[in-house]
């Protein structure tokens, strides 16, 4: 940031004033010289995209920040100021890329209070051997079943 200050310092008049396309070109010129730099600011923007889908709980976050790069918008010192909304935007429009919380039940559990004990229905699904475990175990249940 300070290199294109003094840059344009340099080329202003006594108005302060300074031609566009001569400011273009120094530009281009500084840029030549700092490649590794515009990469790095990329590179660095996209890691903090990355960051707030993830802390969001995305399932993808790259895939996120890749989409919303580019509604970002970032500040002089390079933070991201609009990371809540643009996770907010993408759990409203892609609610896939987020896992559902689970719903807890209250109340009774599945089977609380009811029989444990197999119905005629099971008794007819059941094989050879599942029904001579059960005959081993029970043969008062495994009669009242079978109908004598």
């Amino acid at each position: 940031m300070e290199k294109i200050r003094q840059l344009v310092e340099a080329m202003a008049d006594e108005a302060g004033m300074v031609e566009a396309a001569a400011l273009l070109e120094a530009l281009g010129e500084l840029e030549e010289s700092c490649p590794g730099e515009a990469e790095w600011q990329k590179e660095r923007r996209e890691f903090l995209l990355r960051e707030v889908f993830w802390k969001a709980g995305a399932k993808d976050a790259a895939y996120l920040a890749y989409r919303c790069r580019e509604e970002a918008v970032f500040d002089e010192a390079g933070k991201l100021v609009n990371g809540e909304e643009l996770a907010a935007k993408a759990k409203e429009e892609l609610p896939e890329m987020f896992p559902k919380k689970s719903a807890r039940l209250l109340g009774v559990r599945p089977q609380e209070g009811k029989s444990v004990q197999p119905g005629k229905a099971d008794f007819a699904g059941m094989g050879y051997a599942e029904r001579a475990e059960l005959y081993a175990r029970n043969p008062e249940l495994y009669r009242k079943l079978r109908g004598f």
